[in-house]
């Protein structure tokens, strides 16, 4: 349970303003702006790809491992369900990481925190967690890099939602959502460049 839950405060500083504000609920909203790709929009292949799986999740630019299992789970969860590729520890058809930064404010949000506590959350608040995750693709001497921005916006307290027409969640399911967002756009762009289609495999299988 302790590990649960160093992990779940290494993926975002929202949880850390829920520790410091006592029992008062946190709301989490998965900012829309960066909201895309849906699996319906992936092609599947008849023949998945297997991949091995790198993550590594980072804090302000440092590696955060607490937080390492967190994101591994959720990307290779969206892989799998993609119909697109398997992760395969130890294959060498292809290998992929996906490096989470989560760029956090954290001496602002213990302040916020203590604040909403004091006041038994009367006095709400709100932080963002910004997220900048790189997602990497080799296969031989071919490596396609892309990077993606993204945010979760976390409020405690009596504060009104920071974005309208999102409904609010956990913060793990909202840590959740931003991987997908951004695993599933990689994966559609891929697609759209001729990359994990069944247009390459053919070919690769016709080579």
């Amino acid at each position: 349970m302790e590990r649960r839950m160093k992990s779940k405060y290494a993926v975002s500083i929202g949880l850390l303003v829920l520790a410091l504000g006592g029992c008062v609920s946190p709301k989490a909203y998965v900012d829309p702006k960066y909201a895309g790709t849906s699996y319906s929009e992936i092609k599947r292949v008849e023949k998945q790809y297997n991949a091995n799986i790198d993550v590594e999740f980072q804090r302000n630019g440092s590696h955060y491992s607490a937080a390492d299992s967190e994101l591994r789970a959720n990307v290779e969860r969206i892989f799998r369900a993609s119909g697109v590729v398997v992760p395969s520890p130890g294959s060498s058809d292809m290998s992929i990481k996906v490096v989470c930064n989560n760029i956090a404010d954290i001496s602002g949000a213990a302040m916020k925190g203590f604040g909403t506590g004091l006041t038994f959350g009367a006095a709400g608040t709100a932080v963002t967690d910004f997220y900048q995750i790189t997602i990497e693709l080799k296969r031989g001497d071919e490596v396609v890099s892309k990077t993606y921005d993204h945010a979760i916006h976390t409020t405690v307290g009596n504060k009104a939602a920071p974005v309208q027409g999102v409904t609010p969640t956990t913060l793990a399911n909202a840590f959740s959502g931003v991987v997908e967002d951004v695993v599933l756009q990689f994966v559609k762009e891929m697609q759209d460049s001729n990359v994990l289609t069944l247009n390459e495999l053919f070919m690769r299988n016709s080579a």
